[in-house]
């Protein structure tokens, strides 16, 4: 044995590959090594280190990451040394065999030496690796992940109308738990995220000065655009640092999120850019209550998104105002701005370009930052009046971001509705009826179907348009809906429509020439040159595929082509009103599939020619036309829904028309100058579809004919009477004129009438009579009756629903009531105007004010012997009477009048008070107080009075219980002119 390790040891010796670093007896104790041993103790060693590496992982993902921890840097070393340590090289070791030499009748000593000194050195470093691996659980993670983070801005909330909605989010954020799902939506690009990343940083800063504990966490989620549920899932287990496997199904996914999101206690999330709505539960969120202390906020571009999320609050971000614009933009394009008044002016008007958008402006102000060339900045205000989108930065930054919104919508029929409001004019308030009924014709909204429920769908689809913040609603006088394009989304849609669906647009911008008849506009589908100063049309377009022409509010002096329609198969919107034209060409009864012919006010159109071939039209509009007569072929439009003849001249309509045109919803022939007489209601009452009426009937027996026969019972709408007096009824109304009694009976007012007013009923000697008991009247106007004494009688009609009463040039009426004052009888009313009543001597009473507890509007005019207008009672003494809601009073030409009351009246929401021509009237009976504020508050007074409009003769002669009062209100009062 000796020999052989001798032999063995000089072979070694003499191996060019040996290197001699060990002693010689070291070699011979590696000679003698049991190599299969000592691989069986490394591999047991490494089996024991690599369940330990799972331990410590596992402890770290079960435990610590979910806790918001990370490793400490002891525990990330060991696992890169453990790491660095089992590799490929050691696993080759731990399957090793012995090698022989000599033919293989001897061992490879010098291979064994090698492998002997190999796996002694691994063993040592496992079980440095074990005894280092050896932490305790605190040990494994001691350094806890931020609880919220700092988020970079590249604007600053600085203008008072993002930072009203700021504070206004902030105030619902901070709001208890009665607000848990906050909803902050706007249009693309007005500045929602910068808002919430404010709201973010402000968080950050005041949870770390302990200011604000109501939060443990703080989490932001960035929600991508072409989301779904598992993206959810990844996206917010990201943001919390959380591994999840991507094989897990989504269920085990909404479990080991919910876990990790619970575990941050009193959370607060903030999901940015949600394009759809989700269930908390099904992605794995804490649902917010009051016990867990949690709250979500989310940003969106649409309103149906929040309602989706079941949000408590929303705040829609609006754009900047005129001024906020121009700051920003002035802080983007630099101070080269303020030093060049020339420059300054056009920067002035690129800055009303933007709309009050925050990213257009800020990405044209950067594109235009230190430019000093004037023709620069001319260019770039002609490019944004032709087409934002030719600023650089525009398309990508801005009209892409709008884009999206566009092809987010629910479906391509509410996409073709959006579009189509591109068609109106820059800044045109948009009626949306009128939008609505374009839809309509159009065949956007179906083939079929009656008008109401056309509207009904047209109206969930404007509803979404202005929920996705595509359209905004805009408040106009007189009630009716408008809504408005912002001028970018217009910008945005009229590039869409300029490829497909092709459309020309020239709406408003003064064009004296339709250029109509140059090549390349066969495949346009709409075309709009509404409110221009158009003279004339080409004589014969090619638009085989055009579908809506509008031109009205353009004078078109000149006569139309009568070839003008020839090639125009497919048109089926029409639009000529407001217009001057004289005729309708010929040509018109090439347009087969017309569903619109609008040609309301067209002042100079006296006569139309035949509509014999139109038979798929639905709305014949001739109104405030002077035609005389129907045209031919009326009893052809067997499609016709809506007929609109009112403030015509026309002579007579046509007997058995209305049997022919049997789909008919709409009748208008309010102020037509030809007369309704009995022939018309007999067929007027078998015409079962139509539920919109307005038409003037010949006589009072006729009007009570129609009434007694029930018709009206399948109106939606009417408007009727006998001659009527004016244009200020609405909805349900009657306008009526002439004796009221038949034979001692009253005529029969329709049930659901709203609004009435009657004229010259000689007969009538007080309202209440004339109605029936169920009749729930809200607006009535009574003048030149002569009999009329008083308005309500017990146990006749209590008016216990009318808001607005208008009584004038009354000779013989005497008060509001005639007995006992009914229960509930004028308890609605807000709106009460008494003028030219010659017999009224008093107005109210302290038990009648009692009643009118909504009274908002009072008015006595020219009423010569009223002496006072609350008159005190007998059995009542020194009552003190209240007018809560009256904001205003209104007393003009009483030249008796010396009291308003003797006692004093409190009106504590008074804003307007107008007393002229009622010289005996020495005092004012308000209880007027006066705070006179304190620090930088201005002093303010209760009532509010804002104005008293009155002479100075008067003022100065007047007398209220406080002195000073009446100088504080000096600088409110109105002399007349």
């Amino acid at each position: 044995m000796e020999l052989a390790a001798a032999i063995a040891g000089i072979l070694s010796c003499a191996c060019p590959k040996n290197v001699i670093q060990e002693t010689t007896g070291q070699h011979c104790k590696y000679l003698h090594y049991n190599a299969k041993a000592k691989i069986d103790e490394l591999r047991s060693k490494m089996e024991e280190l690599r369940a330990l590496v799972a331990d410590v992982k596992r402890k770290l993902e079960d435990t610590c990451l979910q806790e918001g921890k990370e490793p400490t840097e002891q525990v990330k070393l060991w696992l890169r040394h453990v790491q660095s340590f089992d590799n490929e090289k050691l696993n080759k070791l731990l399957c090793w065999e012995e090698e022989r030499c000599l033919c293989g009748c001897l061992p490879d000593y010098c291979s064994r030496m090698k492998l002997g000194k190999l796996i002694e050195r691994r063993i040592q470093k496992v079980d440095e690796l074990l005894r280092r691996g050896q932490f305790q659980d605190d040990a494994l993670a001691h350094l806890l992940l931020e609880n919220i983070k700092m988020l970079p801005m590249t604007v600053a909330v600085g203008h008072e109308t993002t930072k009203r909605k700021l504070e206004e989010i902030w105030e619902h954020l901070m709001a208890g738990y009665e607000v848990q799902r906050i909803g902050v939506y706007g249009m693309g690009g007005v500045g929602k995220t910068t808002i919430l990343k404010e709201i973010n940083n402000r968080l950050k800063k005041e949870m770390t000065e302990g200011m604000i504990t109501c939060f443990d966490n703080v989490v932001w989620v960035t929600i991508p655009k072409e989301s779904n549920p598992e993206k959810l899932q990844m996206a917010i287990a990201k943001a919390v640092r959380l591994n999840l496997p991507e094989d897990w199904n989504m269920m085990d996914k909404a479990a080991e999120l919910l876990k990790s999101l619970q575990r941050r206690k009193r959370l607060l999330l903030i999901f940015d850019d949600v394009w759809t709505p989700f269930s908390l539960e099904d992605i794995g969120i804490p649902a917010p209550t009051r016990a867990n202390g949690c709250k979500l906020i989310l940003t969106t571009r649409s309103l149906k998104v929040c309602r989706g999320m079941e949000t408590n609050k929303e705040v829609e971000v609006k754009v900047l105002s005129e001024e906020e614009s121009w700051t920003l933009f002035t802080d983007k394009v630099g101070s080269v701005v303020l030093q060049n008044p020339e420059i300054k002016i056009i920067a002035r008007e690129i800055a009303k370009e933007f709309g009050g958008l925050p990213l257009a402006i800020i990405t044209v102000g950067r594109a235009l930052r230190k430019v000093s060339n004037e023709i620069e900045w001319q260019n770039a205000l002609t490019a944004l009046r032709c087409s934002a989108a030719n600023v650089e930065g525009m398309e990508e930054l801005v009209y892409s971001r709008l884009r999206f919104s566009y092809e987010r919508l629910k479906d391509d029929t509410t996409r073709s509705c959006f579009l189509y409001c591109a068609l109106y004019p820059e800044d045109h308030q948009i009626e949306a009826k009128e939008l609505i009924e374009y839809w309509m014709w159009e065949g956007l909204l179906g083939c079929g179907g009656r008008i109401e429920a056309n509207i009904w769908k047209g109206e969930m689809i404007l509803a979404d348009l202005k929920d996705s913040c595509l359209l905004d609603n805009v408040d106009v006088d007189g009630g009716v809906e408008c809504v408005k394009m912002h001028d970018l989304i217009r910008d945005m849609a009229i590039g869409i429509t300029s490829m497909s669906p092709r459309f020309i647009i020239s709406a408003g911008i003064g064009v004296e020439k339709a250029s109509l008849g140059e090549e390349g506009i066969e495949d346009v589908e709409r075309i709009s040159m509404m409110y221009n100063e158009l003279k004339c049309l080409p004589s014969q377009p090619l638009c085989s595929k055009l579908s809506s022409l509008l031109l009205q509010y353009s004078s078109m002096a000149n006569d139309i082509s009568h070839r003008f329609f020839c090639h125009m198969p497919k048109l089926r919107v029409l639009d000529l009103s407001f217009t001057g034209i004289l005729c309708i060409p010929d040509s018109i009864a090439e347009l087969s599939n017309l569903r619109a012919l609008l040609l309301r006010s067209c002042w100079n159109l006296s006569s139309l020619p035949s509509l014999v071939t139109l038979e798929a039209l639905w709305v014949l509009d001739l109104s405030y036309t002077h035609i005389t007569e129907l045209p031919l072929g009326m009893e052809k439009l067997r499609q016709l829904r809506r007929l609109n003849l009112s403030y015509t001249k026309l002579d007579s309509f046509p007997k058995g028309l209305l049997t022919t045109l049997n789909l008919l919803e709409e009748l208008l022939l309010y102020r037509c100058k030809c007369e309704f007489g009995l022939q018309f209601v007999d067929e007027l009452i078998t015409s079962r579809n139509i539920v919109v009426l307005e038409v003037e009937f010949s006589t009072s027996r006729v009007f009570d004919t129609y009434s007694r026969s029930g018709h009206w019972n399948l109106l939606r709408s009417f408007r009727s009477g006998i001659c009527s007096y004016g244009d200020d009824l609405g909805k349900n109304s009657i306008d009526y004129i002439g004796n009221f009694f038949l034979s001692g009976t009253p005529v029969l007012l329709p049930d659901r009438t709203y609004e009435l007013r009657l004229l010259h009923c000689y007969d009538v000697d007080r309202l209440s009579r004339c109605l029936s008991e169920s009749m729930k009247l809200k607006k009535c106007v009574i003048t030149h009756c002569d009999q009329m004494e008083s308005i309500i009688m017990t146990g006749e009609n209590n008016l216990s629903c009318l808001n607005t009463l208008e009584l004038g040039f009354l000779q013989n009426f005497k008060s509001l009531y005639k007995g006992v004052m009914p229960s509930g009888a004028l308890g609605a009313l807000k709106i009460l105007q008494i003028s030219y009543c010659n017999s009224l001597e008093s107005l109210l009473n302290p038990r009648l004010i009692e009643h009118l507890r909504n009274l908002e509007e009072l008015s006595v005019e020219h009423c010569p012997k009223l002496e006072v207008v609350i008159e005190e009672e007998q059995s009542i003494h020194n009552a003190e009477v209240r007018l809560s809601r009256l904001k205003s009073l209104k007393l003009c030409d009483l030249r008796e009048l010396e009291s308003i009351y003797s006692e004093e009246v409190i009106c504590i929401s008074l804003c307007t008070i107008t007393i002229e021509g009622c010289n005996k009237l020495r005092r004012l009976p308000f209880r007027i107080s006066i705070d006179e504020g304190y620090q930088q508050r201005q002093p303010s007074i209760t009532p509010p009075i804002r104005k008293i409009k009155t002479e100075q003769v008067w003022w100065d002669s007047v007398e209220l219980a406080n002195p000073i009062v009446k100088t504080f209100l000096q600088h409110r009062l109105e002399l007349p002119s």
